[in-house]
């Protein structure tokens, strides 16, 4: 009943850390010095230019500084609990958020840019997975708001859905329309960016779009999925053949993600970020 759940869930939660291509020519290492990024008049990508930043931050540590997530009252989603149960149930949304937030799919350039492409891998490898379990009452599902941010390029998928993202920037941007639900990657060899949850069995992507184009684009934008507790979750960067679209948006210059490290420079390479918006008990 909700009078028997007053409050409970207010306020619980304060996060302190708030996670063939034809056309592409493999750069060949060199030594090569790439100046520092100058830091934009503006967050916007179109609106950014000057020589990408040569020294990313370490891609595998999280941001210690993403937005902190909220807990909100799950009102009459929690009519199914009452006295104690209710209390753990919210109580759960606190360390769901903690285990979630902050984690970070990242491949880097591993050599100079040849204006257009540049090599890459992590640890030896052409893909970065990163894997958590989601905490929780056991046999309860949750309704994760989740903040994606980052670079990516695009690349075709066919036979999904509308993901139902919301961009985070004013008017709606950044490119919500990227994040779909389901689906199968063409067989090109453009970045594939996924999110797969185990229970209920989902897989998403971050960066669906038209494979083929030179450039990388901002990414800002929220989406809200479920998740049970107990669930496995998976974030997949695979760069298919260990070569990328370097740091380089539509207007010739970096692009820059505020609010994430290594910003105001930019990153070399492409990543995205996820950090928790809020977490409720799914209806």
């Amino acid at each position: 009943m909700r009078s028997t759940f007053p409050m409970l869930c207010i306020a619980l939660l304060t996060l302190y850390g708030c996670v063939g291509k034809s056309s592409r020519v493999q750069p060949a290492p060199q030594d090569a010095s790439v100046e520092d990024a100058t830091v934009p008049d503006s967050a916007s990508a179109g609106e950014d230019s000057g020589a990408p930043d040569s020294g990313p931050a370490d891609a595998s540590v999280p941001d210690s500084s993403s937005q902190d997530a909220s807990v909100e009252d799950s009102g009459p989603q929690d009519a199914g609990l009452d006295g104690a149960d209710a209390a753990d149930a919210c109580a759960a949304c606190q360390t769901i958020a903690a285990s979630l937030g902050g984690l970070r799919w990242a491949l880097p350039c591993t050599t100079p840019s040849n204006g257009t492409n540049c090599s890459t891998a992590v640890d030896g490898s052409i893909e970065e997975i990163q894997t958590t379990t989601l905490s929780g009452t056991s046999g309860q599902t949750y309704d994760v708001t989740l903040h994606f941010r980052g670079i990516v390029e695009q690349k075709n998928y066919s036979g999904y859905e509308d993901g139902g993202a919301v961009g985070a920037e004013d008017g709606g941007g950044s490119n919500p329309a990227f994040f779909i639900n389901g689906g199968t990657p063409s067989g090109d060899t453009w970045n594939i960016y996924e999110l797969q949850i185990s229970d209920p069995p989902q897989t998403y992507y971050l960066n669906s779009g038209s494979s083929g184009i030179n450039y990388v684009w901002l990414v800002d934008y929220l989406a809200t999925i479920p998740v049970s507790a107990g669930a496995t979750v998976t974030l997949t960067a695979n760069s298919v053949e260990g070569v990328e679209t370097s740091d380089q948006g539509p207007d010739g210059g970096p692009v820059y993600v505020p609010g994430v490290p290594p910003y105001p420079a930019s990153y070399d390479g492409q990543f995205v970020q996820m950090d928790v918006d809020s977490v409720v008990v799914a209806p």
